[in-house]
């Protein structure tokens, strides 16, 4: 039976080698034999290994490293492990960072081993990455922002979808000559789905047929679609976030009795000018505009809706994309 230790919050470093499924067991050998002497060869590996604050998991193609001091400690050991890397050019690395509850246990054997929060999305974080990423977790961002001159060096990158349709805001972390400064192909693929072409506040206190009586005012946004290929686009009714603008067929709130349609190529207008119901969506061709309005209630001016989007009070328009059978949630800024 495994013995539990207690529950802590720690700084979880997760590492592995790029393509090591694909290498020969003896390239894989080889390359993890020297993953593990650059690791403990790490001048912060080594200072956090002396104090016995930090508990070291092999997970066959890497390895997790979880610190209980600062914030600091597995960030500064990514940079040295970074750094001793970039003289081997076999050893493609990628890395991602979180803090967060972890579980200590003491297996059958004696040896150590971790569970939990933190570790998991240590992992889920690496794996937005490419080779040479070093990706941190928003939460752990915010973190390691009070700590020395760190926030030059952090970049926002946005939103990743992750196991069991997770979604995390992820960090990219580089230096002049650490990490890799290219936006994760994972973030890459999501922002060719959709653009946004034209947004405007309609303040007319006008109500187009079909819409809501309460629904004077509207967001209208108008989208491309830069996927390269065709997506069906549906307007899920719910919001998935605090921010979330959901395009609701029907309902209260922010964001009720909302319109979709597809651009006429032929004569420059607009058709399918219909209401979609949840069960509905809109066939998007490649390279197609698409427009959304978004229900906003009597009392919202301009003034107040610029506001709003500045204090992220309001900050997404979230959309259910198809693309080859696979679905995607995407999300749109307001602005």
């Amino acid at each position: 039976m495994n013995k539990e230790i207690k529950l802590k919050i720690a700084y979880v470093l997760f590492m592995d080698i790029v393509g090591y499924s694909k290498l020969l067991t003896s390239e894989q050998r080889g390359l993890v034999e020297l993953l593990s002497r650059i690791v403990r060869e790490s001048e912060h590996f080594r200072a956090a290994d002396a104090e016995g604050s930090l508990i070291t998991v092999p997970t066959g193609d890497g390895m997790a490293l979880v610190f209980y001091n600062t914030p600091e400690d597995p960030v500064q050991c990514a940079l040295d492990v970074s750094s001793a890397a970039a003289h081997h050019h076999e050893l493609k690395l990628r890395m991602g960072i979180h803090s967060g509850p972890v579980t200590a246990v003491v297996d059958v054997s004696g040896g150590s081993n971790v569970a939990g929060a933190g570790i998991n999305i240590a992992q889920r974080v690496m794996d937005c990455g490419d080779a040479g990423h070093i990706l941190v977790s928003k939460h752990m961002a915010v973190d390691l922002e009070q700590y020395g001159d760190w926030k030059r060096h952090l970049h926002d990158i946005g939103e990743c979808e992750v196991k069991h349709g997770v979604r995390l805001s992820v960090v990219n972390l580089y230096t002049e000559g650490h990490g890799n400064p290219e936006v994760p192909q994972r973030f890459r693929q999501a922002r060719k789905i959709l653009s946004v072409a034209h947004r405007r506040f309609e303040p007319r206190q006008t109500t187009p047929e079909g819409q809501a009586p309460f629904f004077k005012r509207k967001i209208r946004v108008v989208l491309r679609n830069d996927a390269g290929k065709e997506i069906a686009v549906k307007t899920p009714d719910w919001a998935t976030g605090p921010r979330d603008l959901a395009i609701q067929p029907r309902g209260d709130g922010l964001g009720a009795a909302s319109k979709i349609r597809l651009e006429n190529k032929q004569t420059g207008g607009w058709k399918l000018d219909q209401w979609l119901e949840e069960a509905n969506q809109l066939i998007v061709p490649p390279g197609y505009h698409f427009e959304a309005w978004v229900g906003l209630n009597h009392q919202y001016t301009e003034q107040r809706l610029e506001r709003h989007i500045r204090e992220e009070r309001i900050g997404n328009l979230v959309f259910l994309v198809t693309i080859e059978g696979q679905k995607r949630e995407v999300r749109i800024r307001v602005t």
